[in-house]
């Protein structure tokens, strides 16, 4: 998990924010706001893996997890770690389990509504390309009740984790001050995911807390971003190294 993290990161970090100063549309495309940027966080979901193999005898639950459905979103300009904007909104993480080893008949889709809060460096507005680190400071939402899980919680992010830096960039669609930005943007996320077993259900006496992390992007997987032109390099200041110094 740890190793096909980082070589995500390494990936990205490479090549995958490629085109050029005025891209063709891809998998998040979004209105200018009215000042030469976007408005954070982007309104596109974030997808990445999750995983609970703590306190499952002989198995795990392995999660294509979606973060989106944005609303009661506050930005502001200025706050935050990053000192660019700072981020609260409410979203719903999407959670596709599927169970292995003892549990390998498990399979369930978990909607949570969670509390997030995401930081932004600075940007530029008006410019043709704008890249900036960010971070992923609290996503945090419980359910109880469910039919397998009489308590299933999810803490993630800097404020009750780890670190979770990340990189976002916008990149102009056409020459026009008003045309729309393509949207890319990955978070590097520290989770802890506990549960406990309800009666009845397979997960029944167990329970356990979980503590990992995984890639989380813009476009689901498989799903490239279609932007035009060479590659263009990430900046130094906005290298994965850089991004992760800004959180140590």
């Amino acid at each position: 998990m740890i190793r096909a993290s980082i070589a995500a990161v390494t990936l990205l970090t490479l090549g995958v924010f490629a085109g050029s100063a005025h891209a063709q549309g891809g998998c998040c495309v979004l209105p200018d706001n009215g000042t030469g940027t976007v408005d954070m966080p982007p309104q596109c979901s974030l997808f990445g893996p999750m995983l609970i193999d703590n306190g499952i005898p002989g198995g795990t639950i392995e999660i294509d997890a979606e973060l989106g459905t944005y609303f009661n979103i506050n930005e502001v300009a200025g706050g935050g770690l990053l000192g660019g904007a700072s981020a609260t909104f409410d979203a719903i993480i999407s959670l596709t389990m599927t169970g292995t080893g003892s549990l390998n008949n498990f399979n369930r889709l978990i909607s949570i509504q969670v509390a997030c809060e995401f930081h932004y460096a600075p940007r530029t507005a008006g410019d043709p390309v704008q890249q900036f680190a960010g971070d992923v400071y609290r996503i945090v939402g419980t359910q109880f009740g469910d039919p397998d899980f009489d308590i299933l919680d999810i803490q993630a992010g800097s404020f009750f984790v780890a670190p979770s830096p990340g990189i976002t960039r916008l990149t102009k669609i056409g020459p026009g001050a008003t045309d729309p930005f393509d949207v890319e943007s990955f978070f590097d996320i520290h989770y802890a995911i506990h549960f406990e077993g309800a009666p009845g259900s397979v997960l029944e006496g167990f329970s356990g807390t979980t503590t990992s992390h995984g890639v989380f992007e813009l476009c689901p997987p498989g799903l490239a971003t279609d932007v035009a032109g060479p590659a263009l390099p990430l900046e130094a200041e906005s290298n994965w190294s850089h991004v992760k110094g800004l959180f140590r």
